[in-house]
């Protein structure tokens, strides 16, 4: 449950895991299901079959050090109905775990690092204000944190893309750097439905 509510924080959301599984340094969990507060990327995420491997050779440096996050699904929704009022920093974000004794809170990590998470099926719906909705769905994808800064560099291939007022496109590629509620594109590749291909 610490390992939950850790998570939580992370992402600023309210969340929990399934009950966690381990086996030597790897952990695995059926699913994790949370919603974002108002400065989380995310309104709601849903992931199944989570697997990390975890390096507890950083935990005396105070830290979850995540080698790597395997996800079979992941679903994110990102719009402003569904989020949680309030900033997560000012949000009670506990998980309903009976809180560490001072003590065990002096020894236990503080702070979450995660070197790369791999998605084998990404979905994300982005829904606007405005209406509309821009949806990733069934995309194989890979994200790695910049180093100093707080991005993530996020790539993938497969998949499709629909956007209003835009033919649906099936996706061969596409690198961008995700820095906050902002998303860079620097490459991608798009292939229409009528055979056209977009770079």
């Amino acid at each position: 449950e610490l390992v939950g509510l850790s998570t939580s924080r992370s992402l600023k959301a309210k969340g929990s895991f399934e009950p966690i599984v381990w086996t030597g340094s790897s952990a695995y969990s059926d699913g994790y299901a949370a919603r974002g507060y108002a400065d989380a990327p995310f309104s709601l995420i849903s992931a199944n079959g989570v697997r990390a491997d975890v390096d507890f050779g950083a935990i005396r440096e105070r830290v979850w050090r995540v080698d790597g996050i395997n996800l079979n699904r992941l679903v994110l929704l990102m719009n402003d109905k569904d989020r949680l009022a309030g900033m997560a920093a000012q949000a009670d974000l506990e998980l309903e775990v009976e809180e560490p004794t001072d003590y065990l809170k002096a020894l236990l990590p503080t702070e979450v690092e995660i070197n790369e998470i791999s998605i084998s099926d990404a979905n994300l719906v982005a829904e606007r204000e405005t209406g509309g909705k821009i949806s990733l769905s069934e995309v194989e994808a890979r994200l790695r944190p910049v180093k100093g800064s707080a991005a993530w560099a996020v790539s993938g291939k497969g998949g499709k893309l629909v956007m209003p007022d835009v033919p649906e496109m099936e996706i061969e590629s596409f690198a961008t750097r995700l820095q906050g509620d902002e998303l860079f594109i620097t490459d991608a590749a798009f292939t229409l439905l009528d055979g056209a291909r977009l770079s």
